[in-house]
């Protein structure tokens, strides 16, 4: 049999009973290990990885039992073999250090305590107008997978078309798996990460925002916080609430963006216009694959 790609999705059928709001057989992706791969040690990983899940502390407390349960499932499934520990704490969302085969891998979660968060209308629009998602249910725990499935959904959609993301390994309902960005250590937001030349930075992050809307989507929530900055190369990060072209809202939120960002560069001494950049976004055909240094 042949090896399979790490790199997994979703299958479709598996999407669109996530889209109706069925969870409850919701796949990983191909599995990562082979097929001698023995019950014994399959289940030996999974306690290994809810143990050490459990060691964590974070600001939303402990995890609970459906998280960890989530969590084993993807160690069962090869796609997890340790956790090591936190990196960074947002207001939906925890992401750990983890390592798989050897290599770091960053793992997700989202809380499924933050019900409020997601039911509030400033996020709700994300999910709402987004054709993917038209017939999922709006109770709490639904809109927190829709919102880990929806980041995966958008991280592997701009990986295709060559955007410099984080790639995706597989998901569990509320748990994300995907490349660390950083393998000596977690990379620095280009908020707080050293850089040589904005200007080259930020001519970089323009042609990824036109690589994402050739793509057909929009990041929607980029911002100097949502970049990661590794050997002078910035990664895009955080695209749960990322929207297709198709999305009413599309327009408005791009301009955002290029707002966001034309502010941030601005005070690097960047020369920057906004109408010039979302004109460049819309309108440059970049060709290739990104160059990438993780």
């Amino acid at each position: 049999m042949a090896k399979r790609s790490v790199l997994t999705l979703v299958s479709e059928d598996a999407s669109q009973d996530a889209e109706r709001g069925d969870y409850d057989d919701l796949a990983t992706g191909e599995n990562n290990d082979s097929e001698e791969f023995d019950l014994e040690r399959k289940s030996r990983r999974a306690e290994t990885v809810k143990k050490d899940l459990q060691m964590q502390k974070t600001e939303g407390g402990v995890f609970s039992r459906e998280t960890l349960e989530n969590v084993a499932k993807l160690g069962v499934g090869g796609y997890i073999d340790r956790i090591m520990g936190p990196i960074s704490t947002g207001k939906e969302a925890d992401v750990f250090l983890g390592e798989l085969k050897g290599k770091k891998i960053a793992i997700k979660i989202f809380r499924l305590a933050s019900a409020s968060y997601f039911r509030n209308p400033t996020v709700l629009q994300y999910i709402i107008g987004d054709e993917r998602f038209k017939k999922i249910k709006q109770t709490p725990h639904d809109l927190i997978k829709s919102w880990a499935l929806k980041e995966f959904r958008n991280l592997k959609k701009a990986e295709e078309g060559h955007v410099r993301v984080p790639k995706p390994i597989a998901i569990e309902k509320n748990v994300l798996v995907m490349e660390c960005i950083g393998q000596d250590k977690p990379a620095l937001q280009l908020l707080k990460a050293r850089v040589d030349d904005y200007g080259k930075v930020f001519t970089d992050i323009v042609s990824q925002m036109a690589r994402m809307y050739q793509a057909d989507m929009v990041h929607a929530d980029l911002s100097e916080y949502n970049i990661l900055m590794l050997e002078e190369k910035p990664y895009i990060i955080d695209y749960a609430q990322g929207v297709l072209l198709s999305h009413p809202k599309a327009e408005e939120f791009l301009e955002r963006d290029v707002r966001n960002i034309c502010t941030f560069f601005r005070k690097k001494g960047v020369d920057c216009e906004p109408d010039d950049v979302l004109k460049k976004v819309k309108e440059k055909k970049v060709k290739g694959r990104v160059k990438r240094v993780n």
